[in-house]
């Protein structure tokens, strides 16, 4: 999907940090599989995710995915 078609936010709610993007008016997903990445930089060294957690929401098919991530060497 082209960049453009999304419109992204980034906002602190309750301590964390949620990035939203949000399909535009005009711009639809055809049907079949897609993969969306978010990339958060942080300072040199490991770094815990047991806290991060991600959420993806639909309207017209109706999903919902909740996760979170895992410590990876």
């Amino acid at each position: 999907m082209p960049a453009d078609c999304f419109a992204v936010t980034e906002e602190e709610q309750g301590g964390a940090l949620v990035y939203r993007w949000i399909l535009k008016p005009g711009c639809t997903v055809p049907p079949g599989q897609h993969v969306f990445a978010g990339q958060y930089n942080h300072a040199t060294g490991l770094r815990d995710p047991k806290g991060d957690t991600y959420r993806v929401d639909a309207q017209d098919s109706a999903a919902a995915v909740r996760g979170g991530f895992v410590l990876s060497h």
